[in-house]
């Protein structure tokens, strides 16, 4: 085996590293605002959380004073408190506690004395208003997770009563039938092979190729969009078949084990074909071509402008849209 990797020009570009992190760190900041204003909303006589908070504010000169202010003190306690979360996690949740208090508040009643007979009540709510069948299961695991968080004092297995089981229940016995996306059939890869090897459209090859990596690695879109190095082609001298290489920094499971997420998640794919020969040699020109740079931008797959790529990952609608042109421009099904 002999190691081949193509790739755009390798440039150095701090800034638009620090405008990624930047970007995080913004996304990441407003979740702990949300979850501190959360936490008022508690108070010190529910949350563990708000009093830990009272207690450094009341003793703002403690040893560690001479290092950090106070202010900076509560937002390396709501750090350290939330860090085990991803920033999504943690803005969806607060979402759905928001929306809980919000009902409270409209009844005119304590939003953090969690009971049984006050969660039936928002489910009763929840059902009489149609809203959306999962929206009681949401706020469910939304208070669960405030609840262990914020510390707050509540009764042990409090949303574990069998009446909290059953009023989530009801409320997915109101949900449609799950409609699975149909699988993409031997046809429409050959397609999006066609589209590597043959597109006029540089950057269309190049969007194919991605989703034809994706497809055999068993990747999830969001996944895909998430890869931030450039990948490497490992090939047979003699057959020119082998397997494309490259290594993700986020994916839905790898939060749970941080040593995971930081060693990155590998993903191979083979580069066997249904209908074009090499089509992953052509990938990777196209790529050079259209000189994208994962690993300087921090993303595989860039949005497209009207002029080309633009310094912009994609949205994760985007390579929807994509497939369906060209599945179309191939004669298949989009």
């Amino acid at each position: 085996m002999h190691l081949v990797e193509l790739s755009g020009l390798f440039v150095s570009n701090v800034s638009k590293t620090l405008a990624k992190q930047s970007e995080a760190d913004f996304e990441w900041d407003g979740a702990i605002a949300k979850w501190q204003a959360i936490t008022e909303e508690a108070g010190v006589t529910r949350s563990g959380l708000a009093r830990s908070i009272r207690d450094i504010e009341a003793n703002p000169k403690g040893k560690l004073a001479f290092v950090r202010s106070c202010k900076e003190q509560i937002r390396d306690l709501m750090d350290n408190t939330f860090a085990q979360k991803a920033t999504r996690t943690l803005l969806g949740r607060a979402g759905h506690v928001s929306m809980c208090v919000r009902w409270c508040e409209s009844k005119l009643i304590p939003p953090f004395e969690l009971s049984v007979n006050k969660f039936l009540a928002f489910g009763d709510h929840a059902r009489r208003e149609k809203a959306p069948a999962t929206q009681v299961a949401s706020v469910k695991k939304a208070l669960r997770v405030a609840s262990a968080l914020l510390d707050l004092d509540t009764p042990t297995g409090l949303l574990n009563h069998e009446a909290c089981k059953g009023v989530v229940t009801r409320g997915y016995q109101r949900k449609r039938l799950t409609k699975w996306a149909v699988p993409r059939s031997v046809k429409a890869i050959k397609a999006l092979e066609t589209a590597v090897v043959h597109d006029v459209d540089l950057q269309e090859r190049v969007i194919a190729g991605a989703i034809c990596f994706g497809v055999r690695a068993r990747m999830r879109g969001a996944d895909l969009l998430r890869v931030c190095e450039e990948l490497t082609l490992d090939l047979n001298a003699e057959s020119g078949m082998g397997y494309i290489d490259l290594r993700a920094h986020v994916t839905k499971t790898s939060r749970g084990r941080f040593e995971t997420g930081r060693h990155g998640v590998d993903s191979t794919a083979p580069s066997w074909d249904l209908a074009e020969d090499h089509w992953a040699q052509h990938w990777m020109l196209a790529r050079q071509e259209a000189n994208p740079d994962a690993s300087a931008q921090g993303f595989l797959m860039p949005s497209v402008g009207p002029d080309g790529f633009v310094d912009q990952a994609m949205h994760t609608d985007e390579p929807a849209i994509h497939v369906r042109e060209m599945l179309v421009k191939g004669g298949g099904r989009p």
